[in-house]
């Protein structure tokens, strides 16, 4: 991954921002900098949660996340639809350690769903999107129970179709 620095006033050509970072650090002073579509990850996905289903859950790397994820919830007045959030107790190394990372996000995102009543989860970490469609399938039941888990959420596909369409094109 490459980080560029770009002055959001400058003549360059530049399309919008993603910050792929989930507790959406610097979008809003960016906002007020430019014109141009600025996108956090916390942002697009809770927005994107509320167009899934009915509960949506986050789970977070640390223990120490959490208030800052319900701060942010609260924030956008979607304390009703959030059902809570739980933490891995992980480190962000520690995601890159597949079988470990994989078992506490499906033992966690089972708890949510089950004792949360989450239809819709949040992956609070942009390093935990190799693991979504596992996570997914793990957490899936067939038919339309209301534990089912509808859509296990990173924002990569967002941005990239956010984006596309402040140039005109189709992802």
């Amino acid at each position: 991954m490459t980080l560029y620095i770009i002055n959001p006033n400058s003549s360059q050509s530049v399309t919008g921002f993603a910050i792929a970072c989930f507790s959406d650090p610097g979008v809003t002073r960016l906002r007020q900098e430019t014109s141009r579509p600025v996108l956090g990850i916390r942002e697009a996905a809770v927005s994107d949660a509320l167009t899934r289903g009915e509960q949506f859950d986050i789970i977070a790397i640390r223990p120490a996340s959490i208030a800052r994820h319900l701060a942010a919830v609260s924030s956008m007045g979607l304390n009703k639809r959030s059902a809570g959030d739980r933490a891995l107790d992980l480190s962000v190394k520690d995601l890159a350690d597949e079988k470990r990372a994989l078992d506490r996000l499906i033992s966690t995102a089972c708890q949510l769903r089950d004792e949360d009543g989450a239809d819709v989860l949040i992956l609070g970490c942009a390093g935990m999107a190799q693991y979504r469609s596992r996570v997914e399938a793990a957490t899936r039941h067939t038919g339309d129970r209301p534990d089912t888990v509808r859509r296990c959420f990173d924002t990569r596909p967002y941005f990239t179709s956010t984006i596309s369409q402040t140039r005109g094109l189709t992802c």
